[in-house]
């Protein structure tokens, strides 16, 4: 599904610098004609969630009034962009709109800048200027805040960037968009005793599975013996998976440091065998929980991340919504740790069946991913987030995310299961 890789979030505030003593504005703002004029005041620079400052660089506005026919085009590269205009005859008779051959750069450290993905989903937006007010106007590219006040005329100016998205897909490819130091990519995995595809090693390539066009990661497997079984290596059966790392060094997997993120959040669909009940784990691998040869510090009892584990309903089941880290929990099969969100090595998914005395035969599904995305820091301890006392972000219902072991082998009264948006 589409989420833009930055939305940035242009609240552009216009409000009136009135030149004359006396003026008013009725219902329908002041006549024109009268030598009243007022000061739009834009500022082109704004500082993300992460704290990356971003400047909108070659932004060119047009701004244009039905009712008194005028047309006038501003643009700059300086920190703020001014120009006078009269007050509204009509409600909504002005229009602005950011012409294209804009550039969305992020602000280095040492002053230079560096060109940011960005994509603009509204333009040609409706407002009214009326005396010592201010009118907010948004431009969704993506959101933080801050307010620029000029003399007399105030421009509330919302430039923050949403670097929280992880991965939406949409570039149809296996790495991560570049987005607040990210710089990793997909990979798959099982434990050997069936199917999957795409299978480890191959490519990670995003399908269309629907008819909403939407790129999404798309899995399948078949034949996977149920969760809990022994294998021939001495290990037991857990089914297939897919994760991401990331963030990588010049020697592999690094810690990612999200301190500055609240939380989690993603889409999951799957599709699964009828009268038999499939489990999905979601975990993240902290520095902690990753084996040293991987990059990470643990030494023993590896791989217990922090996440959540449940069943969904046979047939076909979605989920959206998202954990903030105080929801998530080791699943207690390894060494204890303490979560800490600036050690995330990887994000991972895990797809197996609950053993029932089932043959390996009867185990296929289908999973898909999609809008894996950090939650906001602003969003924390808000109702709209939370596995435990409400929905989950995004439509998703609410779910215990206490201890459990991630790799549940048999049926297990009372257990867990993931809430269908």
């Amino acid at each position: 599904m589409r989420m833009d890789r930055y939305f940035f979030r242009c609240a552009v505030g216009l409000s009136l610098a009135i030149g004359t003593a006396g003026c008013s504005a009725g219902h329908g703002g002041s006549q024109a004609g009268t030598g009243e004029t007022g000061t739009v005041s834009v500022a082109l620079t704004g500082t993300a969630a992460s704290g990356t400052p971003y400047h909108l660089a070659n932004a060119v506005f047009e701004i244009t009034n039905f009712a008194t026919g005028l047309d006038t085009v501003i643009s700059s590269d300086d920190p703020v962009l001014k120009v006078d205009l009269p007050p509204s005859i009509f409600p909504f008779d002005y229009n602005i709109a950011l012409q294209d051959g804009w550039t969305l750069n992020a602000v280095n450290p040492d002053g230079s800048e560096t060109p940011a993905t960005a994509t603009l989903l509204q333009n040609f937006i409706s407002f009214t200027i009326k005396s010592q007010r201010t009118t907010p106007v948004v431009f969704p590219f993506q959101a933080g805040s801050e307010v620029v006040t000029m003399g007399n005329g105030t421009a509330s100016v919302t430039i923050a960037v949403d670097d929280t998205l992880i991965d939406d897909f949409e570039d149809g490819d296996g790495l991560l968009p570049p987005i607040s130091g990210r710089n990793g990519s997909w990979f798959v995995f099982n434990d050997g005793s069936g199917t999957q595809t795409p299978g480890p090693g191959d490519p990670i390539v995003p399908q269309v599975v629907d008819t909403s066009a939407n790129f999404v990661f798309h899995m399948t497997g078949t034949d996977f013996a149920p969760m809990g079984v022994p294998l021939p290596d001495g290990t037991s059966s857990f089914g297939a998976g897919v994760g991401a790392n990331l963030k990588y060094g010049p020697s592999g997997t690094v810690p990612y440091d999200a301190s500055k993120y609240a939380g989690i959040n993603f889409t999951f669909t799957t599709n699964s065998a009828p009268n038999l009940l499939l489990n999905v784990a979601f975990a993240i691998q902290t520095s902690a929980t990753t084996p040293v040869e991987n990059g990470g510090t643990c030494t023993a009892g590896c791989f217990d991340g922090f996440g959540f584990s449940g069943t969904v309903p046979p047939g076909q089941f979605s989920f959206t919504g998202g954990f903030t880290w105080d929801q998530l929990f080791q699943q207690g099969f390894g060494t204890p740790a303490t979560f800490d969100p600036a050690t995330i090595m990887s994000i991972q998914w895990v797809v197996g069946y609950i053993n029932f005395g089932q043959p390996a035969s009867a185990d296929d599904f289908d999973f898909t991913l999609d809008d894996v995305a950090f939650q906001a820091s602003f969003l924390s301890g808000s109702s709209s987030t939370g596995p435990r006392g409400g929905p989950g972000m995004q439509g998703g219902g609410s779910v215990d995310a206490g201890p459990r072991p991630l790799l549940e082998g048999g049926p297990v009264a009372g257990r867990r299961s993931w809430p269908s948006r």
